[in-house]
């Protein structure tokens, strides 16, 4: 019989999205890819980016706090399966035609080839209809290396 998890998880309110996005930052801060790609960024700025993944189509955001401090320990974005409806399928083909825009700091140069590769792969093997989705941070010091980011962070799922 396993015992009660020593933390509280509770659904994550659009306040605590930017404490999950400091958090991510933290992170990965000691990557050498991610950290030379936002080392640059404020922490505020950056966690800002994290806004609209809070009402993303599918999206259920948890925040894991340790009970006696209060102090956010991690956080869970969980995508499950759905059908985009005709209005968030054309949304989401106007932003595609948008060139990102990266804060102040950020190395553009290594964002504009990173990003476009992630997304493309994204696109290329999950099925937001059958596949569910998990991204998380830790706020582990140090933070662990990027393998396990690797393995915690894009754990998909496939329903049969």
């Amino acid at each position: 019989m396993s015992s009660p998890s020593p933390y509280n998880v509770t659904d994550m309110t659009q306040d605590e999205v930017l404490e999950a996005g400091r958090l991510a930052k933290l992170a990965f801060s000691t990557n050498i890819v991610f950290g030379t790609m936002w080392n640059g960024v404020e922490d505020d700025v950056y966690a800002q980016r994290f806004l609209p993944l809070f009402s993303a189509p599918g999206a259920k955001n948890f925040i894991i706090t340790d009970p006696e401090t209060r102090k956010v320990v991690a956080w869970s974005r969980w995508v499950y399966p759905h059908t985009l409806t005709l209005e968030e399928k054309e949304k989401k083909a106007e932003a595609k035609k948008v060139k990102a825009e990266y804060p102040a700091g950020a190395r553009v140069d290594m964002l504009e080839d990173f990003f476009p590769k992630v997304i493309a792969a994204r696109e290329e093997h999950i099925d937001h209809e059958k596949m569910f989705c998990k991204y998380s941070s830790l706020n582990m010091k140090p933070p662990p290396p990027l393998s396990f980011f690797i393995v915690c962070k894009h754990m998909v799922f496939q329903l049969s």
